[in-house]
C-alpha cells in the first residue's frame, strides 16, 4: 500500500513539474486573451487551479480545473492551450464563462468551425477545440464579458 502511495505521489509530482516547466519554458499553457482590433495577446490572470488524479490499475484519469478572469472592460475572445502527453486521451472538456456552461460536442472540423463562427457572430458564448500539435490542445472561446470568470475543466486518461 505504501509503495502504491509513493508511486501515485511521484506521478502527481511529475504532472505538476511537467506542466510548470512547460508553462515557464514555452508559455504554451493557459488562457490568452485576444483583444479586438489588436495583434497583441495577453495572459489571463489565473485565480486558482486544482488537479485530481485517480489511479486504477494501469490507468490514470486526471481532471484539471483552472479558473481565470477577464480583467478588462471589453468583450474578448481567448485561446486556452493545454499540453498533454502524446498518449493521453481527452474524454471531457467543460467550460463555464460567466453563468454559461459550454459542454463539448464532436463535429467534423469544417462544420465545427462554421458553428463556432455563427455562434460567435450572434454573441453566444461558444468554444472550438482542436489539437494543434502532437501534444497541445487549443480551445478558442468567444464572447467573454468584462469581469467574467472563466473555468476550464479538462479530463484525460493515460497509462501509468
Amino acid at each position: 500500500m505504501m509503495q502504491r502511495l509513493i508511486r501515485i505521489f511521484s506521478f502527481f509530482s511529475l504532472i505538476v513539474l511537467f506542466t510548470s516547466s512547460v508553462a515557464a519554458q514555452n508559455n504554451n499553457q493557459g488562457l490568452f486573451f485576444i483583444p479586438a482590433n489588436s495583434d497583441k495577446v495577453f495572459i489571463a490572470p489565473a485565480l486558482k487551479s486544482s488537479i485530481n488524479v485517480d489511479v486504477e490499475g494501469m490507468l490514470v484519469t486526471t481532471t484539471i480545473r483552472q479558473h481565470f478572469l477577464n480583467p478588462t472592460h471589453e468583450w474578448l475572445e481567448a485561446i486556452y492551450l493545454f499540453p498533454l502527453a502524446e498518449t493521453s486521451i481527452v474524454d471531457r472538456l467543460r467550460m463555464k464563462v460567466g453563468n454559461s456552461f459550454i459542454e463539448g460536442k464532436i463535429e467534423e472540423k469544417i462544420e465545427a468551425e462554421k458553428i463556432y463562427d455563427k455562434a460567435k457572430e450572434s454573441g453566444q458564448k461558444t468554444s472550438l477545440v482542436a489539437k494543434t500539435q502532437k501534444n497541445v490542445f487549443r480551445t478558442n472561446i468567444a464572447n467573454i464579458g468584462p469581469g467574467e470568470l472563466i473555468t476550464v475543466e479538462i479530463k484525460f486518461q493515460d497509462q501509468v
